[in-house]
């Protein structure tokens, strides 16, 4: 009996299950009917929402990407030129960067009356430079010579006088001359070797001079005996002393703080006042002219 039993319901599982493999069946038929797929499928588009997602993340990495690409482009160039200066800067000793450290200190410290040296005839050497060594020469050609004697050579010639030249005086702080010559008195400027002026009242020729520097005027000695008072900037004559020598004024010294000037002539050396220009001594002696002389102002003694 038992066994008819497992044998029914065994059956009625069997028929149970069948309806239901039947059901499946024609289910499985319908499937082809799924062109309510197709009906889902303009949800498709809906379905690339949930990707968009992650295809937002990636757009959202394409551009970080692409900037840091950029970036690193741009970083490229800098990193090797840097790279390479530094390695540049580096393979000098290390006395480079203690000169470069030096030429700092030098700019910061105060200007030595230049801030660069374009202007060198205008600019001062500084207090710790040894000036150079120079000469001025004036010779029978009327050509001044402009001598360095460091470098045993001529610097420079100026040009201007037509005859011989005869006296000279030169200030070497300021580099400014007055010459004498056969047929004028100039001034100069030796910076650039130009005639500043030209006192052309010298009769017979100028065959002595001094200049005051501080006061800006020279005196020119005449062939004729005269002595001329000019400024040298201008030219302008502020006094004359005719008849200062019976011969020609051959030779002059002065001392511009005492204000005392000594001429020597034909026969006689005379002391003159700068102030007035008035005569306040006149030797005796010489039988014959006095070329040359020399003055110790402190001591009151004179050698001509």
């Amino acid at each position: 009996k038992k066994d008819k039993k497992d044998k029914k319901e065994k059956k009625k599982e069997k028929q149970d299950a069948q309806p239901e493999s039947g059901t499946q069946q024609p289910s499985q038929p319908s499937q082809p009917s799924q062109p309510s797929q197709p009906s889902q499928a303009p949800q498709a588009p809906q379905a690339p929402q949930a990707p968009s997602d992650d295809e937002g993340l990636e757009a959202e990495a394409l551009p970080t990407e692409a900037a840091e690409t950029s970036a690193a482009k741009q970083s490229e160039p800098v990193p090797p030129a840097a790279t390479v200066d530094s390695t540049e800067d580096a393979k000098p000793t290390p006395a480079l960067s203690e000169a470069e450290k030096a030429f700092e200190e030098e700019d910061n410290e105060p200007a030595m009356g230049m801030s660069s040296f374009e202007a060198f005839e205008v600019a001062q050497p500084a207090a710790s430079q040894k000036p150079k060594a120079l000469a001025l020469s004036g010779a029978e050609d009327g050509f001044l010579r402009l001598w360095d004697l460091e470098s045993h050579s001529c610097s420079r010639i100026l040009e201007g006088h037509s005859g011989v030249i005869h006296a000279l005086a030169v200030n070497w702080d300021t580099l400014e001359a007055v010459s004498g010559a056969d047929d004028s008195s100039k001034s100069w400027n030796l910076r650039d070797g130009s005639c500043v002026k030209t006192m052309s009242e010298t009769p017979d020729g100028c065959t002595a001079v001094e200049a005051d520097w501080a006061g800006g005027r020279a005196v020119s000695g005449c062939g004729d005996g005269s002595l001329k008072v000019w400024n040298y900037s201008s030219a302008e004559i502020l006094h004359r002393i005719r008849d200062a020598h019976r011969g020609g004024v051959w030779a002059m010294e002065a001392n511009w703080d005492e204000k005392k000037l000594a001429s020597a002539g034909n026969e006689r050396i005379k002391i003159w006042s700068t102030s007035d220009w008035t005569c306040m001594y006149c030797t005796k002696g010489h039988a014959g002219g006095v070329m040359c002389l020399s003055v110790n102002w402190p001591g009151a003694q004179l050698l001509a």
